[in-house]
């Protein structure tokens, strides 16, 4: 935060790195709460929103690790009330605020500030991956196995909504307020859910 600003140089160097904002909001960066306050515009080093996501889903990881593998049926019933909790939030605040997909016309900071950087918004892919380790884990101490049916439905399903994520919002008029609330609180955990079927269908031999 001292020494960036002497390292870097061009025309959008103040944009990122503004003196004025690093001097008055450095301490946000250092204790990992960047992505909660302050607003987008007044951020230091603009990028490290995402370092305070990792960092405090890293510090309430232990929670769910801890269930897991205690009691299981509370993990994944605790797991799934969070769940429930982010993309609730998420799908309200598109209605609420209106932010109709794709978000050319939208304004980007209240978007960012509200939906885009947000713990609610971001940790559901963090918490699949939580649950794609205890599953390999069970999964491995068991030697199960899967028939090749198992992994070709997988693999068609999984492709599908990949596609469907990044070209979802590739649309010529807007997508509507639900197909866009729907779109935003789905979309992460869909994303999450995907790549640990990749995971998982390599680890257990359903990869080609």
């Amino acid at each position: 935060m001292f020494i960036l600003p002497h390292l870097l140089w061009g025309p959008r160097t103040p944009y990122y790195v503004g003196k004025q904002r690093c001097a008055e909001y450095w301490w946000t960066t250092m204790l990992f709460i960047n992505n909660i306050y302050p607003n987008m515009t007044d951020l230091c080093m603009k990028w490290t929103w995402y370092l305070a996501n990792d960092m405090q889903f890293f510090i309430v990881s232990p929670l769910f690790i801890y269930a897991f593998f205690r009691k299981p049926l509370v993990g994944l019933g605790l797991l799934s009330l969070l769940l429930t909790i982010c993309m609730g939030a998420t799908g309200f605040l598109v209605v609420y605020q209106d932010f109709t997909l794709p978000l050319y016309d939208a304004p980007w900071f209240p978007v960012t500030d509200l939906i885009y950087r947000a713990p609610f918004a971001r940790v559901p892919p963090y918490l699949i991956g939580l649950l794609t380790g205890f599953i390999l884990f069970k999964l491995k101490a068991n030697k199960a196995t899967f028939p090749r049916a198992v992994f070709y439905l997988g693999w068609i399903i999984t492709t599908g909504v990949i596609m469907s994520i990044l070209f979802g919002t590739n649309v010529n008029k807007p997508m509507g307020i639900v197909g866009s609330a729907l779109y935003d609180s789905l979309s992460h955990l869909s994303w999450g859910i995907s790549l640990s079927w990749v995971v998982l269908a390599c680890r257990f031999g359903g990869s080609g």
